[in-house]
């Protein structure tokens, strides 16, 4: 339970309210280089890279290939209402 309570912290996609997983991010609207989307009931609007791009400088894969991991990251991104946005690592800082 820690370590997906650390993982869904880092995210920023959830919150653990006594043991029960709270969805926090929604999106708003989305455009093929920037997004607008809920966290914890603040708007936000951030830049966002191809996934390719995304892929290319993560370090913390943990499935085989980029395309899995993109395949799981857009499970989760697609039920917070996201198409563009697969994975959290497309955000520009």
């Amino acid at each position: 339970m820690n370590k997906l309570k650390k993982e869904l912290t880092q995210r920023g996609t959830a919150d653990i309210t006594n043991g029960i997983v709270n969805q926090v991010t929604q999106a708003l609207d989305e455009k093929p280089d920037k997004v607008t989307f809920l966290i914890f009931g603040e708007m936000q609007t951030k830049s966002i890279m191809p996934i390719d791009a995304a892929c290319a400088k993560c370090t913390h894969c943990y499935f085989d290939t980029p395309k899995k991991c993109q395949e799981r990251q857009s499970i989760d991104a697609k039920s917070r209402g996201f198409n563009n946005l697969v994975c959290p690592e497309q955000f520009i800082d």
